[in-house]
């Protein structure tokens, strides 16, 4: 379930789609065992689409008892309570459904059986809280299953298709990837971003392990600072940025979905093949949109930065070639190179580069690591330095520098 975490973080990171906190919010609760986690966040799922809001803290009337250990229940219920301006005019059963478990002031707490009782009054006169009751029942039981009647109980009187693939997705905790299939369909058909179309297709197929380690936290906040500080310093967008050992092109993913205008078009330059293919199913909307993404397999000691050559297959199946240059380079894996020399003497004078590394020694990868921002700028010797900075990670230190080669 950690992977499942990691992947639902960088997705927000991505695309800062609310619903994605919401879905951390139930998975998270769901694998710490957490029922009061699971009924508060179906309970804010049952009710957003009838904008009630509540940060579900206890009301008054519980404090003022002293009764602050209450159960998930009470609180649950006790959300239902204090959104009732919003929420019970519209639903005229729930009014006589808190009458009847509304709690005296010799009664400190609710119980299952009293609000099953009182939804079975009213459950046959409404479907939709026949749905509540047995998810409320079915907590402690089956939690995916709960979760899912939660969502019908949203989905009742809304016949919406975007919350029906919601609920498959519950349905399949704890399976990652059968979760990820219905979740990211519910993130296309409620957002109508076709990054989540092309995700769910990619993600079909492959294991999800390939997808994980380019999702780390270390290596989204790592790129989301790149293109923070790259903002500051570039006030109108280049025709034209490579990225060097883009590995899965996250970072072009990020620059066009957070809506950066630092650049038209990037490319991807990667030794890895599969990686490459991964890219391009990923950013497949970002391919057909007049090639604002390529990933090209090509060695970066090999390449001509005057004018770099390759040819791609269409979807036709033909060839077409491109002859292009690149605005600014970027390659944040300069810890992976083995001859960091050879590959800078190979770069144009006058080129903006964005470079990044880190002294994260322990990784047998990491054959260039520096021990520190002044190592870095030493070994960069970039003639013009627009920015320099450190970059705290859990484990490591990353360093970054742009500037003119």
């Amino acid at each position: 379930m950690q992977d499942l975490i990691i992947i639902l973080n960088a997705l927000y990171e991505l695309t800062e789609v609310e619903e994605i906190n919401f879905a951390k919010g139930l998975v998270l609760s769901y694998e710490d065992g957490n029922d009061l986690g699971l009924l508060k966040n179906g309970a804010e799922l049952a009710f957003s689409e009838n904008n009630a809001t509540s940060d579900f803290l206890v009301s008054d009337r519980f404090q003022k008892r002293g009764d602050l250990e209450n159960t998930y229940l009470q609180i649950f219920l006790d959300f239902l309570c204090d959104n009732e301006s919003q929420v019970t005019l519209s639903i005229p059963e729930f009014r006589t459904l808190m009458n009847q478990v509304a709690p005296t002031e010799d009664q400190k707490t609710w119980s299952f059986k009293d609000l099953s009782h009182s939804l079975a009054k009213i459950s046959s006169a409404s479907d939709r809280f026949y749905l509540l009751r047995e998810s409320i029942l079915g907590i402690n039981k089956d939690k995916s299953k709960a979760l899912s009647d939660l969502v019908k109980f949203a989905n009742f009187s809304k016949n919406s298709e975007a919350l029906e693939e919601l609920r498959k997705a519950l349905m399949h905790l704890p399976n990652i990837k059968d979760f990820l299939n219905y979740f990211l369909k519910f993130l296309n058909l409620k957002t109508d971003r076709p990054v989540f179309h092309d995700l769910r297709k990619a993600l079909s197929d492959i294991d999800i392990s390939i997808l994980v380690p380019a999702l780390s936290h270390g290596q989204i906040q790592s790129k989301k600072w790149l293109l923070e500080e790259w903002s500051k310093i570039q006030d109108e967008p280049i025709d034209m940025s490579y990225v060097l050992g883009g590995w899965l092109g996250i970072l072009p993913l990020m620059h066009f979905e957070k809506s950066y205008n630092l650049s038209k078009k990037f490319r991807n330059f990667d030794i890895d093949p599969k990686a490459i293919q991964f890219s391009e199913r990923i950013c497949k909307h970002l391919v057909q949109d007049d090639w604002k993404y390529k990933g090209v397999v090509m060695d970066l000691y090999e390449m001509n930065y005057e004018l770099t050559e390759y040819e791609t297959a269409k979807a036709d199946g033909s060839m077409e070639k491109f002859v292009e240059r690149a605005d600014v380079i970027i390659n944040t894996s300069c810890e992976h190179l083995d001859d960091f020399e050879l590959w800078l003497s190979k770069i144009p004078f006058g080129t903006r580069l964005i470079l990044q590394s880190n002294n994260f020694f322990a990784e047998p990868t990491h054959v260039n690591c520096v021990g520190s921002l002044q190592a870095f700028k030493e070994q960069a010797h970039l003639s013009d330095l627009q920015f320099s900075g450190t970059l705290d990670l859990n484990h490591y230190q990353r360093f970054m520098l742009i500037g003119i080669r």
